[in-house]
């Protein structure tokens, strides 16, 4: 038997064990596929986008084009990455920005901050889902919208009232282990709550 501290979640040896890799941004890909994906190159990418974590991602995972459960990403479309102004009536971010438009999800922007490297979701109105902060980093983000979408397409199939609130329960549970804050958002929720 391998030692333990030998093991890499990847590795045959702790497959076999049973040991699963943790969640990560590359899920998304495999999730939608990698024709569903843009990388872009560092040119591509607006100035103000100064996070380097988040110019990783953007250049090496890169971003899908995605429209599924009131959440749409349009990566490959012009737009993507825009300046966005954020309103005067919305609740205030932590950060100055600037902010870049990554899509939309249930009458929200969803945007990332250029400065700092967090997703927020810019509610449009009083309905729907409160919370601005979704995910403290874009890598984090894609991570949650493929555990989101895994938990999604489960909730969909199972019957009773116990499981599914049991595995509402599981859902929040991972999300918050991924991103302590923005993982508890209500966005990430909402429409498991409300069918």
């Amino acid at each position: 038997m391998a030692d333990r501290r030998s093991l890499t979640p990847a590795s045959t040896e702790a497959r076999k064990l049973g040991y699963v890799a943790p969640p990560a941004a590359t899920d998304l890909r495999t999730i939608l596929g990698d024709a569903a994906f843009r990388t872009f190159t560092d040119g591509q990418l607006p100035a103000g986008l100064v996070n380097e974590a988040a110019r990783r991602v953007l250049t090496g995972i890169g971003m899908p084009e995605l429209q599924e459960s009131g959440l749409g990403i349009a990566a490959h479309r012009d737009g993507f990455l825009a300046e966005f102004s954020w309103p005067e009536a919305g609740d205030e971010p932590e950060s100055e920005g600037p902010f870049f438009r990554l899509g939309r999800w249930m009458g929200g922007t969803v945007v990332l901050d250029g400065t700092g490297g967090q997703v927020l979701r810019v509610p449009a109105n009083d309905d729907g889902p409160d919370g601005v902060l979704v995910a403290a980093s874009l890598e984090g983000f894609l991570t949650m919208v493929a555990l989101w979408l895994v938990g999604l397409r489960i909730h969909a199939t199972v019957d009773g009232d116990d499981e599914r609130y049991a595995l509402r329960v599981n859902i929040r549970d991972e999300l918050w282990m991924i991103d302590e804050v923005g993982g508890m958002s209500e966005a990430w929720i909402y429409l498991l709550e409300n069918e």
